[in-house]
């Protein structure tokens, strides 16, 4: 866990932030009343007494304390515990930390789904926690905007009050930054079909083409800089292997080229090929044994499609 460097302190969000976070949802009907339940408690306060009394923490997470003040506990919703604090930081690392701060404060919380409210210097984020998502943040939004549009967003119209989850969920595919959605694209999904079959493509070297590849995979990072962070949830997501990613690419392309005017096989081609792939089927694997770790940086994806599979085993046996 990072150490955070500390901006000088905020006059504004001191003690004044949570009138601005209880007025922002009161606007968008979210709660009726223009008073917290608390405000303004420490961070020691609010994470031994507020909360579950036997609350541990370790060193790295107890210097995290520094990072952040004036907590305050705004309403409760259909299941949802809302929160305003202030952000301590230096604004390179504001998003990381308020990232951190969610994900240490959220087990001791009795509530199904937590959202807080960030405020640095003249910007406020929201984040999001609960029903098995880990945190998720909004973008960054000035605190003054004439356009309001923090609030137009989190309009009670927009949002579903038929459940809990469904209330949670409704502010979170609103506000959530739009990198979480997208997911890591497949190589071939990166460039217009076009430009694959162009002399351009072809000309391209292996390094080149992992460079251009590696360009527009850190898309998201390139357009968030320092307030980027990744969704950390490892089942979702796997490392990206590009030099995997790239034969799987090639390997389509080649099936693209077997099959150029994109024309669908009759039944009795499909049988065809399936039966004069499970002939030489014996026989390849009699000259293609592997064990289990040389098929660990294979893509998945190759042995959901039969037709690379087949272009795949063809390539190995040329290989051996």
């Amino acid at each position: 866990m990072k150490e955070y460097s500390c901006a000088p302190a905020i006059e504004y969000g001191d003690e004044k932030f949570y009138t601005y976070a209880m007025e922002l949802f009161r606007k968008a009907g979210h709660v009726a009343v223009s008073e917290p339940e608390f405000a303004n408690h420490s961070p020691e306060q609010f994470l031994y007494f507020d909360n579950k009394r036997d609350a541990s923490f370790s060193s790295e997470q107890r210097a995290m304390f520094r990072a952040f003040r004036n907590i305050s506990r705004l309403f409760s919703a259909n299941g949802c515990a809302f929160f305003s604090m202030n952000l301590l930081t230096a604004r390179n690392d504001r998003s990381q930390a308020a990232h951190d701060i969610h994900t240490m404060i959220s087990p001791i919380i009795e509530s199904n789904s937590t959202v807080c409210l960030f405020y640095d210097g003249d910007n406020v984020m929201l984040s999001f926690m609960g029903y098995g998502f880990r945190c998720i943040l909004s973008d960054w939004y000035p605190i003054n905007d004439d356009y309001e549009r923090l609030l137009d967003k989190l309009d009670i119209s927009n949002i579903s009050i038929q459940s809990g989850y469904g209330y949670f969920l409704d502010m979170l595919y609103i506000l959530a930054r739009n990198y979480y959605f997208l997911g890591k694209p497949l190589n071939y999904e990166l460039f217009p079909v076009n430009f694959l079959f162009s002399e351009r493509f072809h000309e391209l070297d292996r390094e080149e083409l992992n460079q251009l590849i590696e360009y527009e995979l850190t898309a998201s990072q390139r357009e968030y800089g320092d307030d980027y962070v990744e969704y950390d949830e490892f089942v979702r997501h796997r490392p990206v292997d590009i030099g995997a990613e790239l034969e799987l690419m090639l390997l389509e392309m080649d099936a693209e080229s077997d099959n150029p005017l994109g024309e669908e096989m009759t039944d009795d081609e499909d049988l065809s090929e399936e039966r004069e792939f499970l002939d030489e089927d014996a026989e390849r694997t009699d000259r293609l044994e592997w064990d289990d770790y040389e098929l660990n940086d294979v893509d998945p994806e190759i042995f959901r499609d039969p037709a690379l599979m087949v272009k795949w085993l063809k390539k190995m046996e040329q290989k051996s």
